[in-house]
């Protein structure tokens, strides 16, 4: 969760605080509808129980922009589209909806670990069609369990500052 510079939060508790006393006032920003910028709101507003206003954009980037161009004033975003900004100061971050810190901004504490019924993750699979051989799948899930857990998939997740947590094939 992060906030525009323009604005005068430093914690989510503040922004907690303000949507309590001006329901439906504070906006954010999504790639749309029960996109993964949406949910975390969604989640994160219901545990609070307070109400702020979704702008949707058409994805992602114009969602983002809308933070940095204080057209609205925050948005959620994954720690490695996040980091950068954070670090230039265009933008702050006030919370993460995961359970572990994260690795590039260990000081951005859970929704958790601040009180908040409140936990989201985005996450991405490998789907077949139907009908597909066990013996292919088995191979598709081998190779796939080597790639996540080789060296290269690692520094490819500590360059693009992307936490990862594989499950495996099974």
């Amino acid at each position: 969760f992060m906030a525009g510079a323009q604005t005068p939060w430093r914690s989510i508790q503040a922004v907690i605080e303000d949507a309590r006393k001006q329901p439906g006032k504070i906006t954010y920003s999504t790639g749309g509808a029960y996109s993964g910028s949406h949910l975390p709101f969604a989640i994160l507003t219901q545990a609070a129980g307070v109400d702020m206003l979704a702008i949707p954009y058409k994805g992602g980037g114009p969602s983002m922009l809308a933070v940095l161009t204080g057209e609205v004033s925050m948005t959620s975003q994954t720690p490695g589209v996040a980091h950068g900004y954070v670090s230039s100061g265009k933008i702050r971050a006030l919370a993460h909806s995961g359970l572990q810190p994260l690795r590039n901004m260990p000081e951005v504490p859970s929704l958790r670990s601040l009180g908040y019924d409140a936990e989201f993750y985005l996450w991405a699979g490998f789907f077949a069609p139907r009908g597909v051989p066990e013996d292919i799948l088995r191979k598709l899930g081998a190779a796939t369990d080597r790639v996540m857990r080789s060296d290269a998939m690692r520094q490819a997740s500590i360059s693009s500052k992307t936490d990862l947590a594989y499950i495996g094939s099974d």
